[in-house]
């Protein structure tokens, strides 16, 4: 045998088209998940500036209070409760969004000594 027959070859030719069908089929999902993921990092980013919003908003009320006030117990409170919400933050990189490589596929030898 000098050279691998028609029907491997065919054999073969027909695995790798599976492959490379597979292979768009993970391409065009990885893309539909980073739009998803997109989505996603937004949403982080949006809730995250609410939850500064409501920290400036108990801020902004500490300091409608007495510097008293400010200085006690109650005072206190409202000032953790502020950093509590401003920690409360997520990752706004949020998850990376996914890539799948391109393939690249060897030439095949066709045959002894090619």
């Amino acid at each position: 045998m000098k050279k691998l027959s028609n029907a491997t070859l065919e054999h073969l030719a027909t695995l790798r088209a599976k492959i490379e069908a597979a292979h768009a089929e993970a391409q065009s999902a990885a893309s539909d998940l980073n739009e998803l993921l997109s989505t996603l990092r937004g949403a982080i980013e949006d809730y995250n500036a609410g939850l500064f919003d409501a920290s400036e908003e108990v801020r902004a009320y500490i300091d409608t209070r007495s510097e008293k006030w400010q200085d006690g117990e109650q005072g206190d409170a409202y000032s953790a409760w502020a950093g509590e919400l401003e920690c409360s933050q997520l990752d706004a990189d949020g998850p990376e969004d996914v890539e799948v490589d391109d393939l690249d596929f060897p030439e095949l030898p066709e045959g002894v000594g090619s």
